[in-house]
């Protein structure tokens, strides 16, 4: 990058300078003619102030100034007409001049063309490339260097430019020179600039670098501008294009956001056919190997799949200096969409890579026992730890049984024992979160147990002096009454007795598994059941003894639903995550098919 801005300082630099002596003269465009920047001064003051009914009547009197180089750069009356931002009469002086007319430089090589375009003209741009389609392919050039018209917008951050330009630019002006490192090097402003500037969605198809161009690694790992490399690049578009699902609104978003995650792809492709066909040394092998790695923080599936088959050593390759493949840092990161790839490789593959260990002597059951930083977005310590024990159990499910046995070198454990010390602090967490949510539940129960056992011997109206029987017994709503009633009271009952033995359970490693959360969804299921049918023996017998009185029943049963339903509103959530993180859709995915 550094390379690239430091034309634009050295440009800038000689647009402020002094101008031109009127003894060093120009030799550019025209030859036979002397700068004097006192000839046509006149003109230049009008196209200073703005008075364009003074400048065209200084034009029409003296059709030689319209290009003579004499203004303050030693360029012509356009020049000067851009400098000092007179929109409309660049408009005008347009009309008055020809095609070859706009291709004259200034005293230090500047076209009126790039003049617009460092000062980011839009308009002015798209008006003199429609008079002249060749300024497109014009290069400025500098002593630093030289670059297309459209790379130099994206360097100066004029997105709105670059799109014009590069939908005007020929794809061989890009890929021509230089073995393709111009439009490599477009592709990455882009990419870096992802946000602003989608080179892919304005070209048409065929892309700007195609799979016949060779890109030279040595040259783009000596430029400091490659730093911002071109691969972890694309692995930051591709993490772009997810997070802009999520927002899509209607049935046409989503079909452009499809056309542009595909056209992503392919730009993935040939990137991975450069790969594939280049000998990598050990400078370039770790280049690769650094944009796998970003890719796996991301959980980019794509990118490794297609990486991985532009070379399929680097399954086995280890990506870092600790000695990690993919798939063990997969698993660090608890990124399962990456670790599901693992059940597309050849069985070969797969063993080899679940016996390897680290230069500390971790398999990747070792690294599935480290405690994963990636537990912020899973509420609760309870679920935290389920979620853990998830990914030890799916791991140690697959892993030959040596490797069960074997132990790292720095803590002389085995990974059983390596997950149980990471996880000791988050197991007392998991347990003082699963008490507290059982006390506060069996409290609730407790109390609807209560009431509704009283409320069953105290029924709505009375009983019958001479009978015994309720007065109410015929009535619908008096059995509506009755079931509920009793529904509340056994639920309510079921539920405090689960939670007592949620309170009074041992809390190993293994119960968050499956026996806890089993437990707490019984729990919660009860107690919301026991909840609703009382509120539904409540509301029949307001019913009962209210009869026709509605203005009065229906404001309280409207009140009496608030707490309640508050209640429920606030545990439900927790009830949602514990049955779907233990009983919903699986994270890892064994039917993955081969990809290899």
């Amino acid at each position: 990058m550094a390379a690239l801005v430091s034309p634009i300082i050295s440009t800038l630099q000689l647009l402020n300078q002094p101008k031109p002596s009127p003894e060093e003269g120009h030799n550019n465009n025209n030859n036979d003619e002397s700068v004097v920047n006192v000839k046509h001064g006149s003109l230049y003051e009008s196209l200073k102030s703005g008075d364009w009914n003074a400048a065209k009547e200084y034009i029409d009197r003296h059709p030689e100034s319209l290009t003579h180089r004499g203004s303050s750069n030693g360029g012509t009356a356009l020049h000067e007409a851009i400098q000092w931002k007179q929109l409309h009469i660049v408009e005008e002086l347009l009309k008055l001049m020809t095609v070859e007319d706009l291709e004259i430089e200034d005293g230090y090589g500047f076209t009126a063309f790039f003049c617009a375009l460092i000062r980011g003209m839009a308009p002015i741009i798209a008006s003199m490339v429609k008079k002249n389609e060749n300024l497109v392919t014009m290069r400025l050039t500098t002593d630093l260097g030289s670059m297309t018209p459209v790379l130099y917008a994206c360097v100066l951050g004029s997105w709105k430019v670059a799109r014009f330009l590069y939908s005007r630019t020929p794809i061989h002006v890009l890929t021509q020179d230089n073995n393709g490192r111009e439009g490599a090097e477009l592709i990455s402003q882009c990419f870096f600039h992802r946000n602003k500037f989608d080179i892919q969605v304005q070209q048409p198809q065929p892309a700007p670098i195609n799979s016949n161009v060779r890109v030279n690694f040595e040259e783009l790992e000596d430029d400091k501008r490659n730093r911002r490399d071109l691969i972890p690049s694309v692995t930051g578009f591709f993490q772009g294009v997810v997070k802009n699902l999520l927002k899509l609104l209607g049935i046409h978003d989503l079909h452009e956001m499809r056309l542009g995650h595909d056209r992503n792809l392919q730009i993935l492709r040939l990137v991975c056919d450069v790969v594939k066909s280049t000998n990598l040394d050990w400078k370039k092998t770790a280049f690769v190997k650094k944009a796998i790695l970003r890719a796996v923080e991301g959980g980019q599936v794509e990118f490794i799949k297609e990486m991985c088959k532009a070379k399929p050593r680097l399954l086995l390759t280890p990506m870092d200096e600790t000695g990690r493949s993919i798939f063990h840092y997969a698993v660090e990161c608890r990124q399962e969409k990456v670790y599901n790839l693992i059940y597309g490789i050849s069985e070969y593959d797969r063993n080899a890579i679940l016996v390897c260990a680290d230069r500390s002597n971790n398999t990747i059951l070792h690294a599935a026992g480290s405690l994963s930083a990636h537990l912020n977005h899973i509420q609760g310590a309870a679920l935290q730890m389920q979620r853990e024990l998830q990914w030890f159990k799916e791991v140690e499910s697959i892993v030959p049984s040596p490797a069960l046995e074997v132990i790292n070198v720095n803590e002389k454990m085995t990974a059983r024992e390596v997950f149980t010390k990471n996880h000791k602090e988050l197991v007392k967490e998991g347990e003082e979160s699963m008490k507290g949510t059982a006390t506060s539940c069996t409290f609730v129960g407790a109390l609807i147990l209560t009431i509704m056992f009283a409320a069953a011997f105290i029924v709505p109206g009375g009983s019958n002096q001479d009978t015994g029987f309720p007065i109410f017994l015929r009535k619908k709503l008096f059995r509506v009454f009755i079931i509920s009633d009793s529904i509340s009271l056994f639920s309510s009952t079921t539920s405090v007795m689960i939670f007592l033995g949620i309170l009074t359970s041992r809390y190993a490693e293994n119960d968050f598994l499956w026996s806890l959360p089993t437990k707490m969804i019984l729990g919660l299921f009860t107690l919301f059941l026991s909840i609703a049918t009382m509120m539904v023996a409540f509301f029949s017998t307001i019913l009962i003894m209210l009869e026709g009185e509605s203005w009065v029943f229906i404001p309280i049963i409207l009140l009496a639903s608030v707490p309640t339903s508050s209640f429920v509103w606030m545990q439900f959530p927790l009830f949602l995550d514990i049955f779907m993180f233990t009983y919903g859709r699986a994270i890892f995915d064994k039917k993955c098919g081969a990809w290899e």
